[in-house]
């Protein structure tokens, strides 16, 4: 959090061009994906496992829903059907992580093949172009004239998941499930249904971020939309201060380190800084948390 204080104040003084209302507007609309999918990664990986099928999923619930839409289906009905699709497949993880005990990696791996080959398969790898109004007004939306809609629904959604981690029995039971799965089901937490409701909240997240993209340029492109966000969304999470062994999940800490990712690539941009560079800041970030984590994990 002082980091992204600290790199937004540079940034202040240091690019040019960078204090405008745009700038912050334009870090929370580009952060939208990330966040998202951040927030789902977050619980899964405090409960000790991994999840890299959210970028494939992003692309699968983005040509569904483009081609819902082109077909003269209902928006709403087409981002139901999504939804329906990704807790689906979010149940599909959870049940084989938990009840079968395949490890989260190998899982969530093949998952990746399979739903990126399926939304790929739906059009044939080319893009699916689609147009309506109401979202074209809706994804440039503006609350009180300069708050962007996507700043309102992350809050809410982080509203949510932040109250039900902190103030709910759930948000203990994922913790323990992360410090020792063992201990957890001797204590009566039902392992199962925790691990399956984490992948399948995770898989929600990513569906709403992959329409969300898709609606932003009015087109669904099964070869790029996702591509490796699951990724930066590890590393905000990892950055964060969540344990990749389990444990605590670090809410606040995934949401600035998703802002202070997406900075970075605005920092390089605005800089005319090949783009190569982002992503050696970012690796040198996320082997420093990892230092952190470890340093103070064993004082």
């Amino acid at each position: 959090v002082v980091f992204f204080f600290l790199l937004f104040l540079y940034n202040c003084f240091a690019t040019k061009n960078f204090v405008r209302l745009t700038t912050i507007q334009n870090l929370f609309i580009q952060s939208f994906p990330i966040l998202l999918i951040g927030f789902g990664l977050t619980l899964v990986i405090a409960t000790g496992n991994i999840d890299i099928s959210v970028g494939s999923a992003m692309a699968l619930s983005a040509m569904v829903f483009a081609l819902m839409v082109r077909s003269g289906s209902s928006p709403v009905l087409a981002f139901l059907v999504t939804l329906a699709i990704g807790a689906v497949v979010g149940g599909i993880s959870g049940i084989l992580v938990s009840l079968f005990h395949i490890q989260s990696m190998i899982v969530t791996m093949a998952m990746q093949y399979i739903l990126r080959g399926m939304a790929k398969g739906l059009c044939g790898g080319t893009a699916i172009v689609f147009k309506n109004k109401g979202l074209s007004e809706l994804s440039y939306m503006k609350v009180a004239t300069y708050i962007p809609i996507h700043l309102i629904i992350v809050l809410v959604i982080y509203i949510v998941i932040y109250f039900a981690v902190e103030k709910t029995r759930y948000g203990a039971y994922i913790e323990a499930v992360g410090n020792n799965t063992r201990a957890a089901n001797i204590s009566g937490v039902n392992v199962e249904h925790i691990l399956v409701s984490v992948y399948i909240i995770s898989m929600l997240l990513a569906t709403l971020a992959g329409v969300e993209q898709g609606i932003m340029v009015m087109q669904a492109d099964s070869n790029n939309i996702g591509l490796s966000k699951e990724f930066d969304a590890i590393a905000s999470t990892v950055v964060g201060g969540t344990p990749m062994s389990g444990g605590k999940p670090n809410l606040v800490g995934t949401f600035f380190a998703a802002l202070l990712l997406q900075l970075i690539n605005m920092m390089v941009n605005m800089n005319n800084i090949y783009y190569a560079m982002a992503y050696i800041i970012k690796a040198v970030m996320i082997i420093g948390a990892v230092l952190i984590n470890t340093y103070v994990g064993n004082k």
